[in-house]
C-alpha cells in the first residue's frame, strides 16, 4: 500500500492533487492512503515522529518550514533516502537548492493529471527496481543484495569494493564493466574507470567530481564528465 504526503498551503492544489492521485490508483487497481497538510510546521512534525511516506508532494514555499527545509529533514537529519520528493511550485529558480534534497521531480503549477500520472508511473517504476536484487560470490558464498541498498562500485586491481548506504563495505573479485551491464542503468551512473555510482544518492557535484551522501568525494574522468553532467542536470530538472 502507498502512503502519499501532501503539502501545501493553496487548499485547491492539495485538492486537485488529491483527486489526481485517487484517479491514479483506481485506475491501476492500487490501495493507497494520502494524508495533507497546509503548513510545513505540521509536515515536519508529522514526519519526526517516525511516519512513513513512500511520496510527498511539497509546496517550496509553505509557512514556518519551507519545502527546502523539510526536504533537508528527511535527507538530513532523519536520513530518510526511502521517500520520494516531488516538489511543486509556481517559481522555477530553485533547482541546486532543490537537488540537495535529492527530488524524484519537480513541478511548475498548474499541475494537471497528465503531470500527476507520469510521476506516478515513474515511482512505481523506479520502486520495482528498488526491490530488484543482485548477488555476487563473495569468499566462498554467493550473497545476495538489493540493489538500492549499493552507494557504489570501486575497483581496484580487478578486486570490486561495494560500499553500502549502512557504511559496510564488501569485496570480491570481479570486472567493473561485467557489472555495469549487469546492474540497473536506470539507478547506476558510471563517472571513472574505476567507478559506478548510484546517482540517487549524490549529494552535490561539480564540473570533475560528485560528493556521495556518506561523504566521500569522488573524481570525474575527463572522458566521462561531458555525459555525466548531463545526466546529473536531467535529474536534477526532472
Amino acid at each position: 500500500m502507498y502512503h502519499v504526503g501532501i503539502c501545501d498551503d493553496e487548499y485547491n492544489i492539495c485538492a486537485e492533487l488529491e483527486n489526481y492521485i485517487e484517479k491514479y490508483f483506481k485506475a491501476h487497481f492500487l490501495k493507497g492512503i494520502i494524508d495533507v497538510f497546509f503548513d510545513g510546521k505540521a509536515m515536519s512534525d508529522y514526519l519526526r515522529q517516525n511516519n512513513t511516506i513512500n511520496l510527498l508532494f511539497l509546496d517550496i514555499e509553505l509557512p514556518e518550514n519551507n519545502g527546502i527545509e523539510i526536504g533537508r529533514l528527511l535527507r538530513e537529519e532523519l536520513e530518510n533516502e526511502s521517500t520520494e520528493i516531488i516538489y511543486v511550485s509556481s517559481k522555477t529558480n530553485y533547482a541546486m537548492e532543490l537537488f540537495q534534497c535529492r527530488p524524484l521531480d519537480f513541478l511548475v503549477k498548474p499541475i494537471t493529471y497528465a503531470m500527476v500520472e507520469k510521476i506516478m508511473d515513474i515511482v512505481l517504476k523506479r520502486d520495482f527496481i528498488r526491490q530488484k536484487k543482485v548477488s555476487f560470490q563473495i569468499g566462498k558464498e554467493n550473497q545476495t543484495f538489493f540493489v538500492k541498498d549499493i552507494l557504489y562500485f570501486r575497483s581496484d586491481n580487478k578486486t570490486i569494493y561495494m560500499e553500502m548506504t549502512s557504511g559496510e563495505v564488501y569485496n570480491f573479485r570481479a570486472k567493473l564493466d561485467d557489472i555495469e551491464t549487469k546492474i540497473s542503468e536506470d539507478l547506476f551512473l558510471r563517472i571513472h574507470k574505476s567507478y559506478l555510482i548510484n546517482h540517487a544518492y549524490v549529494q552535490c557535484y561539480g564540473a570533475d567530481w560528485i560528493q556521495m551522501i556518506n561523504g566521500h568525494r569522488i573524481s570525474i574522468s575527463k572522458s566521462y564528465r561531458i555525459s555525466v553532467r548531463q545526466r546529473l542536470m536531467q535529474i536534477e530538472l526532472g
